[in-house]
């Protein structure tokens, strides 16, 4: 039987390149998507850098997963003047299908369905991006941090369906979280898809609660408007 060597702490300090690379990544890939994200990008940050570490320390076991992994995350949101528009997007998602596909119960392949299903959002393929975002909270619903940032993910996606039940059931279920900064962004999405069912009272309901309980969200404003023509 084969003994797996330790990576000791001097190894890492004299070679730090493949995790620092990896956690810069992470950052500029959730700095170039924060408008799906929204606030939860705090969330996956800590998730990435987290996961991250432990595959670096764990060895070989999780290599070919998180090299594919870092490919994605290396074509996602490039672009060239050379290639055509959407290219390296296109690599991304092949790159995350395989990873998913192959590795998918490996620690760097539960972060790959959330990703896959990012990649698969961007592409307009709602189908794959709903099965991939409830495929990764099979894995991930007991991740305090992670755990709301899919629901809302997944709630964008049924959106893309025209599923509105669908989109306010998962929004619902990340307002329902206790502490999430995402609340105010939940409360405030549940009111748009109320006033696309012409129910006024409950997306009166939803509005208020972003006005009254989270004032100096980025979402106040608009939804004090909302509240004036809701009423007039």
């Amino acid at each position: 039987m084969a003994i797996k060597k330790r990576i000791t702490r001097k190894q890492l300090l004299k070679e730090p390149d493949t995790f620092m690379t990896f956690t810069g990544k992470a950052v500029a890939f959730l700095t170039a998507h924060q408008k799906q994200i929204g606030y939860l990008a705090v969330g996956l940050l800590v998730a990435v850098i987290a996961g991250a570490g432990f595959w670096y320390f764990s060895g070989l076991s999780e290599d070919k997963a998180y090299a594919l992994l870092n490919e994605g995350l290396t074509h996602y949101g490039q672009a060239g003047p050379d290639q055509p528009e959407g290219h390296f997007n296109k690599v991304a998602r092949e790159r995350l299908h395989q990873l998913v596909s192959e590795y998918g119960s490996t620690t760097a392949g539960k972060l790959g369905w959330k990703l896959y299903g990012d990649v698969s959002f961007e592409a307009g393929e709602y189908d794959a991006a709903v099965k991939a975002y409830e495929t990764a909270l099979n894995f991930l619903a007991d991740h305090n941090s992670l755990s709301p940032l899919i629901w809302n993910s997944l709630a964008y996606a049924y959106e893309g369906k025209q599923d509105l039940n669908g989109a306010i059931q998962c929004w619902e279920k990340v307002a329902g979280f206790s502490g999430t900064v995402a609340k105010p962004d939940a409360y405030f999405n549940l009111g748009r898809m109320y006033e696309q069912r012409m129910d006024d009272e409950k997306a009166e309901a939803a509005y208020r609660k972003v006005v009254e309980e989270f004032p100096d969200s980025v979402h106040a404003d608009v939804a004090r408007g909302k509240l004036v023509r809701l009423k007039g």
